[in-house]
This record gives C-alpha cells, sequence and structure tokens, in this order.
C-alpha cells in the first residue's frame, strides 16, 4: 500500500486489537470508538458528495426527482440526507442494544480521547490526501450507498455476537472475530472509496452542477 492514510487506519486498527487481546475489558471503549468513527465517516462522506464538482447520476432515482436527474445542488443535499440518514438510525439502534443487550458501558471522553482523536485525524487526512483523486466523473448514485457498507461488522456483531459466547464461552472470541472483520472492511472500503473505481465508466462525459 502507497496511500499513507490506509497505513494510518490500519495502525489505529491494529492498536485497538492489541488492546482487546492485552486486556478484554478494553472491548467497550473501543466498541463506542469505532461507533463514533463510522459516524464521523459518514460526515465525511456527506462532505464529499456536496462537495462534487464533476458527477454522473447514471441510475441514481430519488423521490422528488426524475431518474438520473440533471445535477444540482438540491440534488447533492437530498442524495447527502438520503447517504447519512439510515446511518443515523442504525446507529441509534446500535447503540441501544449495546448499551442495553450487551451492557457496555460508556466510557469517559478522557478514556478514549487519542483513540478516537486517531481514527479521527487518519480519516481527514485521508479525506484531504485523496481529494484530488476524487472529483471526477463519480456516480452518485454508488456515493450514497458506500456509508451503509460501512455498518456490516456492527450489524453482525449486533446479531451473531452472542454466539461465540455460548458455544466456547469465551466472549473474547467474538470481540476479535468482530474487530479482524471489522479492520478488513475498513481497508476495503477505504480503497474503494479512494480510488477510481466508483468513476461511471459508462459515461466519459463529465456533468458539472447547474
Amino acid at each position: 500500500m502507497k496511500d499513507l492514510s490506509a497505513w494510518a487506519i490500519l495502525f489505529a486498527n491494529l492498536a485497538c486489537i492489541i488492546g482487546i487481546i492485552r486486556d478484554p475489558a478494553a472491548f467497550a471503549s473501543v466498541f463506542w470508538v469505532w461507533f463514533l468513527q463510522t459516524l464521523f465517516i459518514g460526515l465525511l462522506a456527506g462532505l464529499r458528495i456536496i462537495t462534487l464538482t464533476n458527477y454522473s447520476t447514471k441510475g441514481l432515482s430519488i423521490a422528488g426527482f426524475p431518474d438520473e436527474p440533471p445535477p444540482s445542488f438540491k440534488l447533492k443535499v437530498y442524495s447527502v440526507v438520503f447517504a447519512i440518514m439510515p446511518l443515523a438510525f442504525f446507529h441509534f439502534l446500535y447503540y441501544v442494544f449495546a448499551s442495553n443487550f450487551y451492557k457496555l458501558p460508556l466510557p469517559s471522553l478522557s478514556e478514549i480521547y487519542y483513540l478516537a482523536a486517531g481514527f479521527f485525524a487518519a480519516h481527514l487526512f485521508s479525506f484531504i490526501y485523496n481529494r484530488k483523486y476524487l472529483q471526477n466523473d463519480a456516480n452518485l448514485a454508488e456515493l450514497i450507498t458506500l456509508p451503509l457498507l460501512r455498518i456490516i461488522p456492527t450489524h453482525l456483531f449486533i446479531i451473531l455476537a452472542a454466539i461465540p459466547f455460548l458455544l466456547f464461552k469465551q466472549a473474547m472470541i467474538g470481540y476479535l472475530i468482530f474487530a479482524l472483520l471489522k479492520t478488513l472492511i475498513d481497508l476495503t472500503m477505504h480503497y474503494i472509496e479512494n480510488t477510481k473505481k466508483l468513476s461511471d465508466s459508462r459515461d466519459t462525459a463529465n456533468k458539472s452542477d447547474r
């Protein structure tokens, strides 16, 4: 990997995994840091959409607009809402389940400040570092769906976390499966979000806001 921001994200995740292995009780704090990380990524995804200059609407369908509507600032605002609102809704559910069903206590800010700041700095650096590659002919329909893919590890943890404990009487197994899956998703999504794979090759003409 030549992308410095990818290395920063990898090392931040590895620090979390090492912390969990050394002290399983640290998982609660790490979980809430990852919870905040996903929300922060969603906000950056919204900022990316708002600041797009050239993009395609191929395959896009949003209520109140014609299919594949012409680019406009209003369209970008609606797209941000469609991208972030489901993410916020699922995180509300995760908060309820994690804090009430799995009894993961909310840490104090002093406990997670440095780790959360590290993740935020890594993703902000990534956003700025890769910005020059992200403005040409991105597909808006794909950008809207990207934030939701980030919740896959948390979604699986909420649903399946009890299984390792019931089978092996070891919560640590569930913690590590979640942590490794989350790290893999982080790096995969980072690669997808910050390469030209999101460019709409079916429509070579760039489109701009009117």
